[in-house]
């Protein structure tokens, strides 16, 4: 679900391109973007916070290129955090 909200948060933002978004802690996202053009990161800040509230930390890293995981994708959302939750929870 967070996908599909988060995609639909930034889709309409001329020149972002290509993004990957990832969330590492309750409240702290950042978000990798291969940008298509000029790129005004502050709107994206903004649309970011529209939807995840004033209480969320996002970072943008702008780069050339998403990384690829070693299985070779390149995740639209990546979750650290509700990995590091449900591994803290088991035995």
């Amino acid at each position: 679900m967070i996908a599909l909200t988060i995609n639909y948060a930034v889709c309409f933002i001329p020149a972002l391109g290509r993004f990957q978004f990832e969330q590492s802690a309750q409240s702290q996202y950042k978000i990798r973007v291969a940008p298509a053009g000029a790129l005004d990161v502050e709107e994206v800040c903004r649309a970011l916070e529209k939807k995840l509230g004033t209480a969320a930390t996002t970072a943008v890293e702008l780069v050339d290129a998403i990384p690829q995981e070693p299985s070779g994708k390149s995740p639209l959302v990546i979750n650290r955090y509700a990995r590091a939750v449900s591994s803290a929870g088991k035995p």
